[in-house]
Formats: C-alpha cells, structure tokens, sequence
C-alpha cells in the first residue's frame, strides 16, 4: 500500500511537472506567434512607405499627414499604378480603426479626382495595416531641402489588436526609417 501511494505521489509530481512545461511552451509559442505577426506587418508596411516615400518629388507634413507630390511621369511607379494621382496622403485614421491610410488625390483636377480610377480616395482610403494589429504611435519628420531630395523619417510603434487573455503577450513594436524623395 505504501508503495502504490509512493508511486502514485511521483506520478502525481511528474504530471504537475509536465502539465507546467506544455504550458510553458505554449505560451512561448503564443508570444513569439504574436511577435512574428506584429513584425511582418510592421515591415511590409515600412517597405511600401519607402516605395512611395521614394517615387515622389516633395514632401510636407500637413497637420499629422505625410503629404507626397506624385511626378507625373508614367515611368513612375506610384503614379502609373494610382490611377494617375499628383498627391498620395499618409496618415493614421484614428477616428475608426487606428489604421494606416493612403489616400490619392489630384491638385490639378477637382480634389480626390484622378485622370484614372485611383485605387484610394477621401471617402474610400486604403487601409494598409490588417485587422491583426493597428498603430499606436506615428510621426513623421520631414528635412527639406530645395537642392537636394528632402529627408523623411518614419517612426511608428504597431500592437496587435485582438487583446489576449495572459498581459505577458501583449506585444508593441517600434519600426523607424529615414528615406529620401527622388526630388526630381
């Protein structure tokens, strides 16, 4: 009898022992999940900021918006494939969703009105981020310069959305660039 109370006692303690490690474990692998989504987010999002940060001529900060002047050149990425748009506007939309936004407009033509169809407007901006995370803080800093392409940096911190039940997952992460205008 003592001897099957020994053994159950072990069997007992070597379960607790490993019901402790799998949680362990899989709260690790929740965490890094979390991390990993958070990441390819934020750098997907950077990299098309630089692309359209790169194929403009001018950029000005207006208010909490990066606003970029699109040449129009067809030779030019971001204008052929924005429906021919002369501007593209970068913010956050607070109001809604904490999303980046990019909206095209064209200066030359009535506002939000582009020669092609634009793919974002005022009254349908293009959400950039996904539903998994949504942006904490952004800024942007502009150096101009009117002999040589103007500097932009691009700070941002993205956190994932969905709240998750243990407070040690909670991830945020800081992506920051400087880029410069081709200042054509």
């Amino acid at each position: 009898m003592i001897e099957l109370l020994v053994s159950v006692g072990v069997l007992g303690i070597i379960a607790s022992i490993s019901i402790t490690a799998f949680l362990s474990l899989s709260s690790s692998y929740d965490k890094a999940n979390v991390i990993t989504r958070v990441n390819h987010e934020g750098t997907r999002i950077m990299e098309l900021l630089v692309r359209v940060i790169r194929n403009a001529s001018d950029a000005q900060l207006v208010g909490n918006a990066l606003v970029l002047t699109i040449p129009k050149e067809l030779s030019n990425l971001e204008y052929s494939s924005n429906g021919n748009c002369t501007q593209v506007e970068l913010v956050v939309d607070t109001s809604t969703t904490n999303a980046f936004i990019k909206k095209y407009t064209d200066v030359s033509l009535s506002p939000y009105l582009c020669a092609g169809t634009p793919i974002c407007s005022d009254s349908n901006p293009c959400k950039l981020t996904s539903d998994d995370v949504h942006v904490r803080t952004l800024s942007f800093n502009v150096v101009p310069s009117n002999l040589q392409p103007d500097q932009v940096t691009i700070t941002f911190e993205l956190q994932q959305s969905k709240s998750l039940s243990d407070p040690e997952q909670k991830t945020a992460l800081e992506f920051k660039r400087t880029v410069s205008t081709r200042g054509y």
